[in-house]
């Protein structure tokens, strides 16, 4: 996976260090992988809990994992930081947050769980040290054609308006300016969304509505109806593996 294991991973502590301006630890030499083992456990966690425990929900057994990691991240760096940098330990705990969604959303993608929507294998992050609106590029499994996603992991705020702003800006830059859509696309593209969030928290009724030609909203529910969580009543195992095979990736991060 591309976010785990590409030049650019998001294991690296240069993809979590945000605008916190955090270089340095009391007593460590090498910050490169600081975080590495709070991205492990949230995985491996994962795995085992779905592995052992029976869930009604996977977004809820999410949300406590990455609320009990963000914790247990936020307490190590402030603890480490040599001015006890407060803002510092809570900028780099919301982008490691940010970005164990992102490690999710490629897993999720990649396994063909939106495949209603879009071709899994299409799925690429990108660069995230030169950015826009988007997280990773995607094609229609209907026509071909590009979407973007974003990925939000907050705890527990919902989705809002700016971030729905920020999409509609993102699919008039592809038509307008990045000219990532042919001229004799513009029809097709335009006639349906072409840019997905993917939250683990819900956004309000009416932006979801307002923003339908534009923003498929893919929530926790979307997820949940996926049942990674496995599905007692059908006898249906949790997918614990997806997420066992995402923490063996992250421990072989050097």
């Amino acid at each position: 996976m591309q976010t785990v294991s590409g030049q650019k991973s998001l294991i690296l502590f240069d993809q979590n260090r945000s605008d916190s301006n955090v270089y340095s630890f009391d007593g460590v030499d090498d910050i490169r992988l600081f975080i590495k083992p709070h991205y492990e456990n949230l995985f491996v966690g994962l795995a085992e809990e779905l592995k052992t425990k029976q869930y009604t929900s996977f977004v809820k057994l999410w949300h406590k994992l990455c609320d009990s990691e963000c914790k247990a991240l936020r307490d190590k760096l402030a603890a480490a930081l040599p001015d006890k940098n407060k803002d510092g330990a809570d900028r780099v705990t919301a982008k490691f947050r940010g970005n164990c969604g992102e490690i999710f959303a490629e897993a999720f993608f990649l396994n063909g769980l939106a495949s209603e929507y879009v071709n899994g294998s299409t799925y690429r992050p990108v660069d995230p040290t030169n950015e826009r609106f988007v997280d990773a590029d995607v094609k229609s499994v209907i026509d071909g054609l590009p979407m973007g996603v974003q990925v939000k992991n907050y705890d527990s705020v919902l989705v809002k308006g700016e971030i729905f702003n920020k999409a509609a800006a993102e699919d008039m830059f592809r038509l307008r300016n990045d000219s990532l859509v042919q001229p004799e696309d513009f029809v097709a593209y335009l006639s349906s969304p072409r840019q997905i969030i993917f939250s683990f928290t819900p956004a309000e009724k009416f932006l979801i509505e307002s923003n339908s030609k534009i923003v498929l909203f893919l929530g926790p529910d979307f997820i949940d109806r996926k049942k990674l969580h496995g599905d007692v009543s059908k006898n249906v195992p949790a997918r614990w593996r997806m997420f066992e095979l995402i923490a063996e990736e992250i421990k072989e991060v050097k």
